[in-house]
């Protein structure tokens, strides 16, 4: 899975599966943004399932738009409790809405509710974890779909989420222009290192199938 830090925003993001983090209540108003965004009417749709944005919540909607086809919405609970732990299971979350289909996930998360390196290094740990699919003790391996390619949407200043700093990302040609014509820029995620909580320095690796 190529995984990138991109700086697009989910109003113009496109690609494949959209995936959002909303937290108690919506105080960031993403849910009407998104009904602006796509002319679409969520707050029935919500209601019927239950959804508050309370942590453990999901709903996933397909669409029928020619720049993103299905938009979850992730539960985070209230944004004044996120702690690092939150963005595992929000991205694990997404990585479950976005099975069986291909192309790209595009992730959208509080990043800086907490530290925003720590942030999207667990979310992207937890999509790859998600997806994963262990083939090595079968006949014959089954398929398993899902996209190729996750982009961690919105880090306004990219190179500084990394514990190593600017030198572990670097700017690739995966940058692409959105269907709105803005500008969105990529930066892929090269395997890397972090310091762990015990001082030493383990791989994190997020780059691979």
């Amino acid at each position: 899975m190529q995984i990138s830090l991109s700086s697009a925003q989910p109003k113009a993001w496109s690609g494949t599966v959209l995936a959002l983090g909303i937290a108690e209540g919506d105080p960031n108003g993403w849910i009407p943004a998104m009904e602006e965004r796509f002319s679409i009417s969520l707050g029935d749709w919500l209601e019927q399932r239950k959804f508050q944005g309370k942590n453990g919540e999901s709903a996933s909607l397909q669409l029928l738009n020619p720049d993103c086809s299905s938009l979850v919405l992730i539960g985070l609970g209230p944004l004044e409790a996120l702690e690092v732990n939150s963005f595992r299971l929000a991205g694990a979350a997404a990585a479950r809405a976005s099975k069986d289909q291909t192309g790209s996930l595009g992730l959208f998360l509080p990043w800086n509710a907490v530290d925003p390196a720590q942030a999207v290094t667990v979310a992207a740990q937890a999509v790859r974890l998600a997806l994963y699919s262990d083939q090595r003790f079968r006949s014959k391996p089954e398929p398993s779909l899902h996209p190729e390619r996750l982009e961690l949407l919105g880090p306004q200043h990219p190179q500084q989420c990394t514990r190593g700093g600017p030198s572990h990302l670097r700017r690739g040609g995966t940058g692409k222009r959105a269907r709105s014509g803005a500008s969105k820029q990529c930066y892929p995620i090269c395997p890397c290192r972090q310091r762990s909580s015990d001082g030493s320095r383990a791989w994190l690796g997020l780059e691979g199938a």
